[in-house]
């Protein structure tokens, strides 16, 4: 669990304080900026709230997706220890399933994961006819309950379009109504409620009702009874806080209901109608419109309509709610004719701005990182320059003489950030208007190209081409980043520059699945133009598979005790990669020399087995064997694994007490200490595995060598990576992974990446690996693109795994190694979440900004790509700080840049304890913002690609001058007239906006 700073601190105590207050509306919004740790603060309220009770605190937790979901539920379950973490969490995600379920039985804490979709059957404009699941147990209990029902509707009325396993899952949902008397009465009497029946009415007669009253009576009574399921749900487990999360995407959750049914579960979820009225804590840096076009005024989307409908929900359902908004909405218009007038430090200005912060503190806080001294920022993004070429036009005119004649003013929309649009644009409602004309003379990209390894020499698409010179197909072809701190000089592929990740952000959605498979697929082309590799069949071919014979191959993946508790280049001179191996060559003949192990010319015998023997010679080599041996029968089912316990065996048996070295044994002991996987992997975690307790080898290894055989080897067992690291076809592909590991400082990576992960996510131990292996395990995808003038909609299938989009694209069926075929599932958001927050792929991660708020893809980015630019200056904000937060990449590259060598300490432990230790002794001051939000130096790379003609620049240029300003737009109408009127009084300063800005923050504005 991260401590709270001091800023954070102040915004907790505020909060409790009013959701404890029982004369007040029991209702508080934390609206700090993108990244400043809400959820953070919503963990410590928990830990709070938890405080001095005598039944555990029950939470729920609502969010507007999964992703979010699954990102934020284990870190407010970070309140508790480790090991009492599974049983607070409630795995059921739909109301409606609980009274059936196994719910959580935590004395402290139980946690529930809801969102909006799946939780309110009768939510306007939402599927109403729920899961299978749920549709069996309300046939199970209907058919208990009222079996007469059956003969007023079809038998299968509750199965709709179900048919595999349906019948298994009623007989499996039937066996618990039965076993579960509570169930059938709670459900009983929440029917009843939701039919609004009195003694003596009958439910069935209820029932066929909707027969005669409504257009899909079926569905009206699936919705219904789901409704019923969901009411008493909330009332048998009974929330005492509720929290809502990123709530602008329900937003209508906090609006009056005109459906009753609606009304009964969301006043439920806003701590309504409960027993014990719950407390509601509601997080959004964008909790209303911030900023609001005069056109989105005249259509009616207001932020100033918004914004006081928020101020009076805060304040509760009463009189004086209405009251209290009518009394800000006054003060706010006093403020904006000061501000108008340009009497902004008049004392009509402070006394109006006072009253405005008198009345929102109870309700709300707002932290922002201009709120510190060095918060401020210039907003720098570079434009990159985008040119045309011929074939850029030849593109667009045969896109705008396709499109219906009723499409074609939308073509140069379309053709400016698509790339080869008429070939991914099917999900479109234009392609499907479409009448494709002849594409000859066009570029495009077809089965034959791909097959043959052939695309048009320079991308038909300005932007595409910019792209491929911020981020080079050389540089996404390699297997991991560059570390923030290097041990010792980068080399091969990781040096002339620094291998990098980037977020794309885009408008279209056809966008970053293009760019997936376009980028991907020029990832291959430049590795294997001119060879006879099969595109379809080569990501199938294994390269690390565990084949006779090749028992050295277990040795690079071996976490040998001897090299990892024995070596470090942290204790050598890493001045060069010479004399580093010169000192790992020393620390081995050291330890040579504790066994009296002499180093004598003799036999050359082969690495693998002088390294066993010598694991012999320290006893850990019988343990190690069976460990070899309990991972071969769990992972033996695997084509790739299936010789493993064979080639242990063989392994074991060549194995001879070692008593001598020659000198080239020697040599090469010490290269595989520096370069082998295994012994990098252990070394790097034995830094962060419990270093002040007593340390459980027998796990650590256990977890180790399971990572390294199941994970890195895995992930490294590809063709693009081995054509991208060896020298030549001719160089054994083992061989190149030992060099990569030392060019690309994997060791170093491998650190940062454990103290990151282990302050961010609060894990440790094995939890470290399991995090390293769930971005490991990442599979592709592919993107279909379509015929340039064929209107099939069979695609020609490109796989995406460098560069990935964040979007609903189809998972490969058989991993990063996999090929073509489409799997039936999609990718889980929160799988490319975590991988792209490793060091590892995917390098680019494309997306749209919906849906994106409170996401972070901060830990291993710093670069952000602006493909196209967004509407308005909170949107701006919302895209830079899914990278802009706490210890992200900028961050970490600034403290590494400034402190250097200091980082580094002859007692082996991570620098980056000592970057942590030194940073905040030296430069954390008293909010706690600084270093790890706020830190000199730490600039995110913002990018915005220039076409001629386009009008990105300039928009981007009034973006800028629009986010310096809107703050003082707050609460106002007509906010783009108003910050006109602000712009020629010259109120473009940031020491002018911070003075005259509402202060709603605890810590900085001191209340």
């Amino acid at each position: 669990m991260i401590d709270a700073k001091p800023f954070q601190l102040r915004t907790i105590e505020t909060v409790v304080r009013a959701l404890r207050d029982a004369k007040g509306s029991r209702r508080f919004l934390v609206a700090d900026e993108v990244g400043l740790g809400k959820t953070i603060v919503a963990q410590h309220v928990i830990k709070s709230m938890m405080e001095g009770r005598t039944k555990p605190l029950v939470v729920f937790y609502v969010c507007s997706n999964l992703a979010i979901a699954s990102q934020n539920r284990d870190r407010l379950l970070e309140v508790l220890e480790p090991d009492d973490r599974a049983g607070a969490a409630c795995e059921i995600d739909r109301l409606s399933l609980m009274p059936a379920g196994q719910l959580p039985q935590h004395e402290r804490l139980r946690l529930f994961s809801l969102t909006p979709d799946t939780s309110i059957p009768m939510r306007k404009g939402r599927r109403r006819d729920g899961r299978q699941s749920e549709r069996a147990l309300i046939h199970a209990l209907v058919k208990q309950l009222w079996p007469a029902v059956f003969k007023d509707w079809k038998r299968d009325v509750f199965q709709r379009r179900a048919a595999k396993h349906w019948h298994a899952i009623v007989r499996s949902q039937m066996a618990v109504v039965r076993k579960n008397a509570r169930l059938r009465q709670t459900f009983r009497q929440s029917v009843r409620r939701e039919f609004g029946l009195r003694s003596g009415q009958r439910v069935r007669v209820a029932f066929r009702r909707l027969q005669d009253t409504e257009k899909h009576p079926e569905l009206e009574l699936i919705a219904r009874l789901r409704n019923a399921l969901a009411a008493s749900a909330i009332d048998d487990v009974g929330p005492d806080l509720i929290i809502f999360d990123e709530f602008q995407r329900f937003r209508d959750l906090l609006q009056d209901q005109d459906d009753d049914a609606a009304a009964r579960i969301i006043k439920r979820l806003r701590g309504e109608d409960l027993k014990s009225r719950a407390g509601l804590l509601l997080l959004s840096a964008t909790p209303y419109r911030l900023f609001s076009r005069r056109w989105e005024d005249a259509t009616g989307a207001s932020h100033h309509r918004e914004f006081f409908d928020l101020i009076q929900f805060l304040y509760g359902t009463g009189p004086t709610a209405k009251r209290t908004r009518m009394k800000c909405e006054k003060a706010f218009v006093r403020l904006s004719d000061v501000m108008r007038r340009g009497e902004l430090d008049s004392p009509h200005a402070l006394e109006a701005r006072g009253e405005v912060q008198d009345t929102l503190r109870p309700i709300m806080c707002r932290t922002e990182r201009a709120s510190h001294e060095h918060g401020w920022v210039d907003y720098k993004t570079t434009p990159h320059e985008a040119p045309l070429i011929a074939e850029d036009l030849q593109v667009f005119k045969h896109l705008s003489n396709s499109l219906d004649p009723r499409h074609r003013t939308s073509a140069v929309h379309y053709w400016a950030s698509i790339p080869l649009p008429m070939q991914t644009m099917r999900r479109y409602k234009v392609w499907e208007d479409a009448k494709p004309v002849s594409a000859k003379g066009v570029p495009t990209l077809t089965r034959t190209n791909r097959n043959e390894w052939a695309r048009p020499d320079q991308w038909p698409h300005p932007r595409l081409r910019a792209l491929e010179q911020l981020r080079p197909t050389k540089k996404l072809a390699l297997p991991w980043v560059s570390p923030s701190l290097p041990w010792w000089r980068l080399g091969g592929g990781w040096s002339g520059g620094s291998v990098e990740k980037l977020l794309v952000f885009s408008h279209f959605r056809a966008v970053p699945q293009t760019l997936g498979a376009l980028l991907s697929y020029g990832v291959e082309q430049r590795l294997f133009q001119g060879t006879e590799r099969d595109y379809t069949r080569v990501t199938r071919q294994r390269l690390l598979q565990a084949s006779a014979e090749r028992a050295a191959l277990l040795a690079l993946f071996h976490p040998s005790p001897a090299l990892i508790e024995h070596t470090d280049p942290l204790r050598a001179d890493r001045s060069s990669v010479n004399t580093l191996r010169d000192g790992m060559r020393d620390q081995v003949r050291s330890l040579l020399a504790r066994l009296e192990i002499p180093v004598r010319p003799g036999r050359l015998r082969p690495t693998h087995i002088v390294l066993g023997a010598l694991d012999q010679r320290l006893d850990s080599w019988a343990d190690l064997e069976q460990m070899w041996l309990d991972l071969a029968r769990k992972v033996r089912r695997r084509s790739s694994d299936a010789g493993l316990a064979s080639l242990v065996s063989t392994w074991s048996d060549e194995i001879v007490e070692l008593k001598s070295v020659d000198p080239r044994e020697l040599d090469a002991l010490a290269e595989f200490a520096l370069s082998s996987p295994g012994v990098v992997v252990g070394r790097a975690l034995r830094r962060h595995w419990m270093p002040d307790e007593d340390v459980d080898w027998g796990t650590f290894y256990e977890a180790v060598l399971r990572s390294c055989w199941v994970g890195m080897r895995r992930y490294l067992d590809s063709q693009i990576f081995a054509a991208a690291l060896r020298d030549s076809d001719e160089r054994d592909y083992p061989v190149a992974i030992r060099k990569a590991v030392v060019d690309g400082n994997l060791e170093a990576v491998l650190d940062e990446h454990f103290w990151i992960t282990g302050r961010l996510r609060g894990v440790k131990e094995d939890g470290l690996l399991g995090e390293l292996d769930d971005g490991l395990a990442l599979r592709t995808s592919v993107f279909g693109l379509s015929h340039p003038t064929r209107r099939s909609r069979r695609a020609v299938n490109f796989r995406c795994h460098t560069v990935l989009p964040f979007t609903d694209a189809r998972a490969a069926s058989v991993g990063v190694s996999g090929g073509l075929e489409a799997d039936s599932k999609s990718f889980r958001p929160d799988t490319l979440r975590k991988a792209f927050n490793t060091p590892f792929w995917p390098h680019v991660l494309a997306t749209t900004s919906v849906g994106q708020e409170g996401l972070d893809f901060h830990v291993w980015c710093r670069a952000l790509l602006h493909w196209d630019l967004c509407g308005n200056p909170v949107d701006l904000e919302q895209r830079e700080g899914r990278i802009q937060r706490y210890g992200g990449l900028s961050v970490r590259r600034a403290l590494a840049q400034r402190l250097g060598e200091r980082a580094f300490d002859q007692d082996g432990a991570s620098p980056w304890r000592h970057v942590e230790r030194i940073a905040e002794e030296t430069t954390e001051d008293d909010s706690g913002m600084a270093p790890w939000w706020v830190c000199e130096g730490a600039e995110i790379e913002r990018w915005v690609l220039e076409m001629p003609t386009s009008a990105q620049v300039r928009k981007l240029a009034w973006l800028k001058e629009q986010r310096l300003l809107y703050r003082l737009a707050l609460g106002q109408p007509n906010q783009e007239d108003l910050l006109e009127v602000l712009r020629r009084k010259g109120v473009n300063e940031p020491e002018v906006v911070r003075r005259l800005a509402l202060g709603l923050s605890p810590f900085f504005d001191g209340y």
